[in-house]
């Protein structure tokens, strides 16, 4: 019985931790990295508000409440 308890316990953080998402800087990161592996160039990514109108809508962090934004020029 404890160590159902404490598997269940373990599945409870764990699940906490993949819903906090990943921190906008590492994510714009990694996607920035992808698009210069892909040869783009000319673009900008932004990290705003959810909801704000700013460009193409790429990716979310923070739990959803954040969103990279990725605009050309």
């Amino acid at each position: 019985m404890k160590k159902l308890i404490l598997a269940v316990g373990l599945m409870a953080l764990a699940g906490g931790a993949l819903a906090a998402g990943k921190p906008c800087e590492e994510l714009k990161a990694e996607i920035d990295a992808k698009l210069q592996a892909k040869g783009v160039s000319g673009y900008t990514l932004e990290i705003v508000d959810k909801g704000t109108p700013a460009g193409k809508v790429i990716g979310s962090c923070e739990a959803g409440s954040k969103e990279i934004v990725y605009r050309r020029g």
